[in-house]
């Protein structure tokens, strides 16, 4: 059994094997076996991987959005859980006052208290939190931050908006790492529309 596994290793794969049995790999030997992907792109993963050449390896072979994010997001939040106290009827208030607040710190991921439900957070309550704020910026009374059709909201720049486009670019980016949707609302490409 452990001969067909090594047959089908890859050569720069099998020369990085060390006789313990846990795979270390260098970069010159992951320039070898990702030729496809830019030297530059495999050195932020192993950056980011702290060299943990499991984690490189699994990312390089299968860069899905979720790997990247994952990974992105261990070294992104890393202070302490933030407490965002907010009010279902006021959420969206509630959210820009959160992320106005000059005490906000992005490198602390946050957990959604309820003030009117009694829940615990465990990663539900904070994507809902996400997906309502979000929506309330493409569909309630901030659609003159965007133009266009549904689905096809392109950002209208104006002085009057900028303030809210930088804490909507916050929320978005914390959201998606933390496990949440993103924005949906926006074109999928740039050619259509």
């Amino acid at each position: 059994m452990i001969y067909l596994i090594i047959v089908l290793l890859p050569l720069p794969l099998l020369t990085a094997l060390p006789l313990h049995g846990t795979i270390s790999v260098n970069r010159n030997t992951l320039y070898e076996m990702f030729p496809t992907t830019s030297r530059e792109g495999i050195d932020k993963v192993h950056q980011l991987a702290g060299g943990n050449s499991n984690t490189i390896i699994g990312v390089l072979l299968n860069p899905t959005a979720d790997k990247l994010l994952t990974l992105l997001s261990e070294h992104v939040l890393t202070g302490e859980t933030a407490k965002c106290p907010v009010d279902e009827d006021d959420l969206f208030s509630d959210a820009l006052a959160f992320y106005k607040c000059e005490k906000f710190d992005p490198s602390r991921p946050i957990r959604v208290i309820m003030r009117t439900q009694p829940a615990v957070d465990t990663g539900g309550i904070r994507r809902q939190f996400f997906t309502d704020v979000l929506h309330h910026f493409a569909h309630k009374d901030t659609k003159a931050m965007f133009v266009g059709p549904q689905g096809r909201l392109r950002p209208d720049y104006s002085s009057q908006v900028e303030p809210f486009m930088k804490i909507l670019g916050t929320i978005i980016i914390h959201s998606l790492l933390q496990e949440g949707l993103g924005f949906p609302c926006l074109p999928t490409s740039a050619g259509t529309g």
